[in-house]
């Protein structure tokens, strides 16, 4: 699937078969500032607020941890 990583200024894309493995990836890349959305799916990950609600919702509670062992 492709997915627009959300950010404040030029727009990106992102190729994905595993949208929450992909979601992690950003929002470690960005430290939290960016966030993930796929039109196909609908699925989106938040920037900032909620961002670890949503993680933990996905059964994530430390990223570091999860980029080890998916």
């Amino acid at each position: 699937m492709i997915c627009e990583i959300i950010n404040p200024s030029d727009p990106y894309t992102l190729e994905t078969n595993d949208f929450v493995a992909a979601a992690v990836a950003i929002a470690i890349v960005g430290g939290g500032t960016l966030g993930l959305k796929c039109d196909r799916t609908q699925m989106s990950s938040p920037i900032l607020c909620g961002s670890d609600a949503w993680f933990t919702e996905k059964g994530i509670t430390d990223l570091a941890a999860y980029v080890e062992d998916p």
